[in-house]
């Protein structure tokens, strides 16, 4: 595509990802896009994928530190036709399209089409911010938004057309000197038609985000977008990296420069190093020594870390409450807090059950038993009793059990 008119109005950016963010309804959105890239005098079309429908394919798309110029079409943008006056405020403009709207809540995009006529396109301010606060977290800058079609006038002096209204994507447009002068959204699909734009073949449901990452390259007298503080907030920090960036490679130059200086004394320096490392020499065992130690630290501590002898413990509290509530005609002979799930064994790491508590004894009657089971389940820090064992060989001699307390 050739736009060397346009040359003296080119911006640093050797590539420029336009999006259009069309919104679903209920937090479901679309995204067309389109990545132009410099070449030379002329540009073509890297990349130009329509109906992405979630952030991360779309990210994946763009590979890392594309500049995004965006536009936000659908459901949440609305748009007016309206006679305005010189001097008018946002707020006198908002109140024509939205009479009871603070303008606090939203972003505004005005395009004058004639003297005194021109487009009020409004958004929810947390629409854009929460989309803006994803691009941040994924690393990219935003180089402005727009809202709707209105975008187009960028590119409808390069597009090739017999007659109007022009269609394009859901778009029926009228145009006054290749500018929109009117549009309404038609409610059938998209044409499949190719659009010709300066001796380019585009889709036509890409077109406003191709004019979108037009945009981003160019500064064409039309100004269309909204006024957002967080991107120019997010390009003022992208200008400062870039800047950072330019002079790191300058203090990159300037210190290869002291190197070859101190090269010249290399001899000097040299002998100095060999006696440095003979002194190394003589202390890498000790310095292995502490690694290994160090090693065998961290590996203790993870131990204890996974065992949870670092958390309060309440043994003692668990261990006399449930002395508390025994009956005199139960015996215990073992309580076993966070007991071992298996034999422990040499080489295999020891595994605790938390939050268990084993308890084995005996008792002439399994009725003695069950009413102390009851007895203990009252208690806030019990979640689940659960009777692993009982075994009486005879009714004249007490019966062993095995309990299983779960706690909270």
């Amino acid at each position: 595509m050739n736009i060397s008119f346009l040359n003296r109005c080119l911006l640093g950016h050797k590539k420029i990802a336009g999006i259009e963010i069309l919104a679903l309804g209920s937090g479901v959105n679309n995204f067309n896009l389109t990545i132009l890239k410099k070449k030379a005098n002329n540009f073509e079309i890297e990349s130009e994928i329509i109906e992405i429908d979630n952030w991360d394919s779309l990210k994946n798309e763009l590979g890392k530190g594309v500049p995004l110029s965006l536009t936000f079409n659908g459901k949440g943008v609305l748009h007016k036709k309206i006679d305005f006056k010189i001097g008018e405020d946002d707020n006198q403009r908002l109140h024509k399209i939205l009479p009871n709207a603070r303008v606090d809540d939203f972003y505004i995009q005005f395009v004058t089409i004639e003297p005194h006529v021109g487009f009020i396109s409004v958004i929810r301010r947390e629409i854009v911010d929460d989309f803006l606060k994803l691009i941040k977290s994924s690393g990219f800058i935003p180089l402005g938004v727009s809202l709707g079609p209105l975008i187009l006038n960028v590119i409808l002096p390069l597009v090739k057309y017999e007659s109007t209204p022009l269609q394009i994507g859901n778009y029926s447009i009228s145009l006054i000197d290749d500018m929109i002068s009117d549009f309404e959204i038609n409610n059938q699909l998209p044409s499949t038609r190719k659009l010709s734009i300066a001796e380019e073949d585009i889709i036509q449901s890409s077109a406003i985000a191709f004019a979108s990452a037009f945009r981003g390259l160019f500064i064409p007298d039309l100004e269309i977008e909204a006024f957002v503080p967080l991107v120019e907030e997010l390009k003022t920090d992208g200008n400062h990296q870039k800047l950072f960036r330019i002079l790191g490679f300058g203090f990159l130059f300037f210190f290869l420069g002291i190197m070859l200086l101190n090269f010249v004394l290399f001899d000097f320096y040299n002998s100095k190093n060999s006696f440095l490392v003979e002194k190394y020499q003589k202390n890498k065992g000790m310095l292995d020594y502490i690694d290994e130690m160090k090693l065998k630290i961290s590996k203790k501590n993870a131990f204890i870390e996974f065992s949870g002898f670092k958390n309060p413990s309440k043994t003692s509290f668990y261990a006399d409450r449930i002395a508390m509530d025994l009956p005199d005609r139960i015996r215990l002979n073992e309580i076993n807090i966070n007991p071992v799930e298996k034999n422990i064994k040499l080489g295999e790491s020891i595994i605790f059950e938390h939050e268990n508590i084993i308890v084995r004894g005996k008792c002439k009657k399994s009725s003695y038993l069950n009413s102390w089971i009851l007895a203990l389940r009252q208690n806030d820090w019990v979640k689940d009793i659960l009777l692993i064992n009982y075994q009486q060989e005879n009714s004249s001699e007490p019966g062993f059990f095995e309990i299983k307390i779960i706690l909270v």
